[in-house]
C-alpha cells in the first residue's frame, strides 16, 4: 500500500468525518422519532390512568348507590312485615278477647 500524502490523509480523514456527521445526524433523526413516541405514549398512558381513575369513581358510586337502595329495599320488607305482625296480633287479640267474653254469637 502506497504511502498517502498529507492532503490525501486530510481528505480521508474528512471523508470520514462527513461519513460520521450523518450518520450522527440519522442518530438523531431517529432519538427524536423515539422521543416523540415516548411523548406520545406517555400522553396515552396518562389517558388511561384518568380513565381508569373515572372509571374507579364510577364504580365507587354505582355500589354506593346499590347498597342504598338495597338498604332502602331492606327496610320496607322490614316494615312491610312488623305491619304485618302488628294486623295478626291485633285480629289474635280481638280473637282472644271474643272467646273470653263468652264466645261468637
Amino acid at each position: 500500500m502506497a504511502r498517502l500524502s498529507a492532503k490525501e490523509v486530510l481528505a480521508v480523514l474528512q471523508e470520514r468525518i462527513d461519513n460520521l456527521g450523518k450518520r450522527f445526524d440519522k442518530f438523531e433523526e431517529k432519538q427524536e422519532e423515539i422521543v416523540k413516541a415516548c411523548s406520545e405514549i406517555s400522553k396515552n398512558v396518562n389517558d388511561l390512568s384518568h380513565a381508569v381513575d373515572n372509571h374507579s369513581v364510577w364504580i365507587a358510586v354505582h355500589e354506593k348507590d346499590v347498597a342504598q337502595k338495597q338498604e332502602l329495599s331492606l327496610k320496607w320488607k322490614l316494615a312491610i312485615a312488623s305491619s304485618l305482625v302488628s294486623v295478626v296480633a291485633f285480629i289474635l287479640r280481638e280473637l282472644v278477647a271474643l272467646i273470653l267474653r263468652g264466645g261468637i254469637p
